[in-house]
C-alpha cells in the first residue's frame, strides 16, 4: 500500500485494540482477522475504528448539534447521504472484498459493486 510504516503501526494497534484483529508476535508474527469475525467484519466497522463516528457534517454528530437542523433545507440532503453512506459501508464486508477479482469489482457504469 507504500504507506508510512509508523502510520500503519497506528491503524493495526487501533484494529487490534477493537477486537476485529490478532496481532502475534514473533519471528513469523503478524496480522489476521480474528477467526470469529473473519466473514462479518463490515468495511464500516473498519473505518470507524480509524476515523471515529463516522458524520458527512457536524450537524448530524446528535440530535441538538445544530440549532438550524429544524429548518435548514440542507439537513435533510446530509441525513439522507449519510444513511446512505453507512448502509453500503456496513454491507461491504472484508471477506467479500477478498474474495472479488478485478473484473467482478466494477459494474458496467464503473462504479464499485458490493455483494
Amino acid at each position: 500500500m507504500e504507506c508510512p510504516e509508523q502510520f500503519l503501526s497506528k491503524v493495526l494497534q487501533r484494529l487490534t485494540r477493537a477486537g476485529l484483529i490478532v496481532s502475534h508476535r514473533g519471528k513469523a508474527g503478524g496480522f489476521e482477522l480474528r477467526d470469529t469475525r473473519r466473514q462479518t467484519t463490515t468495511v464500516l466497522e473498519v473505518v470507524e475504528v480509524i476515523e471515529g463516528p463516522l458524520r458527512l457534517n457536524l450537524c448530524l454528530e446528535s440530535a441538538n448539534s445544530c440549532e438550524r437542523q429544524h429548518w435548514c433545507p440542507a439537513h435533510a440532503v446530509w441525513a439522507e447521504g449519510q444513511a446512505a453512506l453507512v448502509k453500503i459501508l456496513r454491507s461491504a464486508t472484508i471477506a467479500s472484498l477478498a474474495h472479488q477479482t478485478p473484473a467482478a469489482r466494477l459494474s458496467l457504469e464503473g462504479v464499485p459493486v458490493w455483494k
